[in-house]
């Protein structure tokens, strides 16, 4: 009979004192640096993945690139080595906790609702420390995340000069100290940029995933700049912008769905914000800031209240990107306009013979039977809506419109109302006929 396995006390020169976490690669550990008394962090590969050899190649090439990365909002390595065939790694030890937990103490609040100090007194919370967090307070909530990710950018300009790039850039990577101050680290899927040809497996969280990642293809360090935008979009409306009910639907909202609007969460931001968060979210890394200083540069302008280099697209611009997504999807909506102002009119016995996906047409005909019903199946509307949405997109001005007529008969606010209306006008494939309807019901709206 085999012995128990027994957890080691010590690993090289470094005291295990406790277990911090447990990740998907390792266990880590407050620990010393017993000839000094330096306390640090201590990585251990888990020993479920011992006989795996990408999982040691995982920590190996955490523990290379770590050698060449010299910044103060980056993780320092400390030493490495092995202990009972476990490799180990040894790095500064944060006093802080992840922007993932702090994200999480934030669920529930309207995005709309908050301010400058909110992601401070989170980590005050999570810290129970009153004084934590000064480096996170901020005239508003947007210029709080901006302090939040700028450091974080600069470090990621960092690591691609020293020709890495990180590629698993999420919340739960990015640890927070006491003082607010941003600090990347977990760097065991980060790879050289002149092997990225290689054919690395898809690896990564598939919430912060980039389209490159999906198919194969070669990636560069432009897959940082989407995930840091994934990552500010999540903290400024504390929701993800490529979400859904399965990993697939995730993966393919990544691929082929725009985020929707952050204004639809409520929010009144700026637009020059706005065109910095769409420009480093653009599914063609050719479409993205070129490198991560430029991104960095723009947040450095939102934060200083300067001009951005970013320019929001043109309605032309979005629709040529979709129908490059989408085809299919894009055709469908150009009929979709083009029966709208008949069923307005007329009615759904008007509706023309048209050919669309089966899946949409049946929940178009949900939406139109359950507000015909008596009295209206609100529910049933909004979430054939939504299920629409999931095939059209969020810009399609037939979602925007629905979700208005929606909000109109449930007796929601006219602010609300009237936003959904005026989304669905500004959309590229908003037809002159539909825009008359939307302007009739506009000007009934009380101010």
């Amino acid at each position: 009979m085999s012995e128990p396995f027994r957890q080691p006390t010590h690993a090289g020169d470094y005291a295990l004192r406790s277990l911090l976490a447990r990740g998907g690669l390792g266990d880590v550990y407050a620990a010393e640096h017993v000839p000094t008394g330096q306390p640090v962090a201590v990585k251990l590969l888990r020993t479920d993945l011992l006989p795996d050899p990408a999982a040691r190649a995982r920590i190996a090439r955490e523990i290379e690139v770590l050698a060449h990365l010299h910044h103060p909002h980056i993780v320092a390595r400390h030493g490495h080595g092995e202990v009972d065939h476990r490799p180990f790694l040894a790095m500064t030890q944060i006093d802080g906790h992840s922007l993932a937990d702090t994200l999480n103490h934030l669920r529930g609040i309207a995005p709309s609702a908050l301010n400058g100090d909110d992601l401070a007194t989170a980590l005050q919370a999570e810290l129970d420390d009153p004084l934590a967090g000064a480096a996170l307070m901020a005239k508003d909530h947007v210029q709080a995340t901006i302090a939040l990710l700028l450091p974080i950018a600069d470090a990621l300009a960092h690591v691609h000069t020293t020709g890495h790039a990180h590629g698993d850039v999420k919340p739960a990577n990015i640890l927070l100290q006491r003082d607010g101050t941003a600090v990347l680290h977990d760097f065991d899927l980060a790879h050289r940029l002149d092997e990225r040809d290689k054919g690395r497996a898809l690896a990564g969280t598939p919430h912060w995933l980039a389209p490159e990642q999906l198919t194969g293809k070669p990636t560069d360090h432009r897959v940082d700049v989407f995930t840091l935008a994934v990552t500010w979009y999540e903290l400024l409306t504390l929701a993800r912008p490529f979400d859904g009910d399965s990993q697939d639907a995730v993966l393919q909202r990544i691929a082929r769905a725009e985020p929707p609007d952050p204004r639809v969460f409520g929010l009144q931001l700026p637009e020059a914000v706005l065109a910095v968060l769409e420009h480093a979210l653009q599914k063609r890394p050719a479409d993205r800031y070129r490198t991560m200083r430029e991104f960095a540069a723009d947040l450095r302008a939102l934060r200083e209240g300067r001009p951005v280099a970013a320019r929001r697209a043109s309605p032309a611009q979005r629709s040529l990107r979709r129908a490059r997504h989408q085809p299919l999807r894009a055709a469908f909506a150009a009929v979709l306009v083009l029966a709208l102002p008949l069923l307005l009119v007329f009615g759904s016995r008007a509706l023309p013979e048209v050919s669309p996906p089966a899946e949409v047409e049946a929940h178009l005909r949900s939406i139109r039977s359950a507000l015909a019903a008596e009295p209206p199946d609100l529910p049933a509307a909004a979430r054939a809506c939504e299920a629409a949405a999931d095939r059209l997109g969020e810009p399609s001005s037939a979602v925007q419109f629905w979700r208005g007529a929606i909000a109109q008969r449930r007796g929601d606010p006219a602010p609300a109302i009237r936003a959904c209306f005026e989304r669905a006008r500004a959309a590229a494939d908003c037809s002159p006929d539909l825009r008359i309807e939307i302007d009739r019901r506009l000007a009934e709206l009380p101010r």
